[in-house]
């Protein structure tokens, strides 16, 4: 038989020969003992139904590796101690006769699990200083390399920079045992994320003194943890069968499930089946949804148990679903579903026979609260029909038709009373304000009818004047002619119209340059305008009276330069207009009267734009004016923020 033996596992020995007595340092473990605080957890553990077989996959303990290293479960093996792992990984990627690299001297068990899984085991040795000789690893032709830090049996770390330069620059899986890790500062469990082909091995057996618990794990990316988790467990061999007995009087329809049996310590060892026998029968008849409804039973997509034969080995994408309303309950474990199909039009039809019963059952409440509301409700009827007279009347403009409040009434109806009343005093007097107005709006219309005529006029007039000034070189009056007509045309047309904070802009200069001439003093004139601002929309003339008040007030008696900076930006959903001057200070009973809203005398420039404020933003809009030290005023100017003005000609 010795002939029949793998080549690779020819020359292997006991690594625990009972013959011998020695002290074996590769095995070192914790002589201080287990924590005390593990023998309260073993006994809280002794009421376990330890007849059961645990999760297989140890949920709980990698839900709680993950959240002491801030990784995921998915990222977590955990097996036998970790030399189960190690076996695992080989199992996972070695073919018979593929290398494996180790540093020398380097653990035993290294070699003997890369042999039991018929790879070559070769080594290199150690630099001076104990250290990892990492260009010579990397000529070796290897199929896997595996190193421990701290190392046993040298019990040094190697160079964190040696083992990130042989990770990166290995292309295949190398595995990083740290059994030892938790009495260095050195750990590289947290890189299995960074790296696709890092595996890093624990264990509880030496720093926790657990070793006769044999609990290790191992960590990777999800995609390496995942492939590694199926070879550590052996794949069950499933069995399927379906039959219908026939030889009985009422044949009954039997499903059964098969798992072959094998000996854990050698999966090619088969000791058995275990079958289990289901009756579809039995099963239906829990879960049916009433009359045209089926129940299947589907494992990856393959219908394994149908009352229909025909359906058995048929994929579920085969039961038209168009017909039928389908609910799956799945067994994560096992990958079985139940399938619990109801036709559509069974599922409608009873849902129409529920809709019919409540319908008559909605009629008939419907009919009762309808006899309850008339006689509830006839005595008010008698003072609705009033109500209703009055406001017949109401259609008619007689608005100082009036309803008798009665005590005997309900509450509600005196409160509509009440409401009529007070309803229609507010509309006649509405109706008042309203002819008032439109009086007043009559009689603008005629103004500015009458008005039309002088513009043209004037604009000719001027026209004129300005040529004969040609004529005759005065050109810096010409200049004025021209930036007045300007001015008028602007004022004129379209008044109370918007345009863009530009057009304004061009407007106040136009205006300061002629108010410089009829002074005879220099004003400067800035403007600050954040980012497009320029392009936003404003009404006419908005800016001009505090501008004139400035260069009025603020300005007269001022000695020095007057300047003038208007700053336009945003705040929150408004635009923010900034009028300053260095003028003199508005007094502190004039500035809190202004700020209150009141009217001024002599300021009936403001006051304009107030109103105008009001009527064209409501209370959307705000002014408010300050002293700044150590001269100068600023007046504030808080408008809605409207949409950008476009292909708008900019001229006037």
């Amino acid at each position: 038989m010795e002939e029949l033996r793998r080549s690779t596992v020819r020359d292997l020995e006991l690594y625990y020969n009972p013959k011998v007595k020695a002290i074996r340092m590769d095995t070192s473990v914790n002589v201080v003992g287990p924590n005390p605080a593990v023998k309260k957890v073993l006994e809280e553990c002794m009421d376990m139904e330890v007849n059961q077989y645990p999760s297989p996959y140890s949920d709980d303990l990698r839900k709680a590796l993950a959240e002491r290293y801030n990784l995921e479960a998915d990222n977590f093996v955990v097996g036998n101690g970790s030399d189960e792992l190690l076996d695992v990984s080989f199992k996972s990627f070695l073919e018979s006769g593929d290398v494996v690299v180790a540093p020398h001297p380097s653990y035993v068990l290294h070699s003997f699990f890369v042999k039991i899984n018929g790879g070559c085991f070769e080594t290199v040795d150690l630099l001076p200083g104990f250290q990892l000789d990492v260009d010579g690893m990397l000529e070796k032709k290897s199929k896997m390399i595996i190193l421990c830090t701290p190392n046993n049996p040298t019990s040094n770390c190697f160079k964190r920079a040696d083992v990130k330069r042989l990770i990166e620059e290995y292309d295949r899986p190398i595995i990083v045992d740290e059994a030892y890790t938790e009495y260095t500062s050195e750990e590289y469990l947290s890189y299995v994320n960074e790296f696709d082909n890092l595996i890093v091995t624990r264990t509880f057996s030496k720093a926790y003194g657990l070793a006769g618990m044999r609990i290790g794990y191992l960590a990777a990316n999800k995609k390496l943890a995942t492939m590694m988790e199926k070879v550590k467990i052996p794949d069950e061999t499933k069995l399927l069968s379906y039959d219908v007995d026939k030889d009985t009087d009422n044949p009954e329809r039997m499903f059964h499930i098969g798992r072959k049996v094998v000996n854990y310590w050698d999966i090619s060892e088969d000791l058995g089946y275990v079958i289990l026998s289901v009756n579809l029968d039995e099963l239906e008849s829990v879960l049916s949804a009433g009359k045209g409804s089926r129940v299947y039973l589907v494992k990856d997509g393959v219908i394994v148990g149908a009352e229909d034969t025909k359906m058995l080995g048929r994929q579920e994408k085969a039961l038209d679903s168009a017909k039928v309303n389908q609910k799956a309950i799945k067994n994560a474990r096992s990958g079985w579903s139940i399938l619990l199909c109801q036709s559509i039009r069974e599922y409608q039809k009873a849902i129409e026979e529920q809709v019919i019963f409540w319908i008559m059952v909605a009629l008939a409440v419907l009919l009762i609260f309808v006899l309850l509301i008339y006689r509830v409700t006839k005595p008010v009827m008698i003072s609705v029909n009033d109500i209703v007279d009055a406001m017949k009347n109401l259609e008619k403009d007689n608005f100082r038709e009036k309803l008798e409040v009665k005590e005997k009434d309900s509450t509600e109806i005196q409160e509509i009373s009440e409401g009529f009343n007070e309803m229609s005093e507010r509309i006649h007097n509405l109706i008042g304000q309203v002819k008032e107005s439109a009086m007043e709006q009559k009689n603008a219309e005629i103004s500015a009818l009458e008005a039309q005529i002088d513009p043209h006029f004037l604009y000719n007039i001027l026209d004129t004047i300005n040529w004969k000034a040609i004529e005759n070189e005065q050109y810096e009056i010409s200049e004025m002619l021209v930036a007045l007509a300007d001015i008028l045309r602007y004022a004129i047309n379209d008044a109370g119209e918007f345009t863009t904070i530009d057009a304004e802009k061009g407007w106040l200069e136009k205006y300061i340059l002629l108010q410089q001439e009829k002074l005879g003093e220099e004003i400067e004139l800035e403007f600050k305008i954040q980012d497009s601002y320029g392009k936003c929309k404003i009404h006419k003339m908005l800016l001009q009276p505090f501008v004139e008040n400035a260069i009025k007030y603020s300005f007269r008696g001022y000695e020095g330069a007057h300047r003038l900076t208007i700053e336009v930006s945003k705040a929150e959903e408004q635009m923010h207009i900034i009028i300053a001057n260095n003028g003199r200070h508005i007094e502190e009973d004039q500035l809190k009267d202004l700020n209150m809203g009141k009217e001024i005398k002599n300021h009936f420039g403001i006051s304009n734009v107030r109103k105008r404020l009001k009527l064209y933003y409501g209370e959307d809009a705000v002014i408010y004016f300050e002293n700044v030290s150590p001269s100068g005023v600023k007046v504030h100017l808080f408008v809605p923020l409207q949409e950008e003005q476009k292909d708008e000609d900019s001229s006037y």
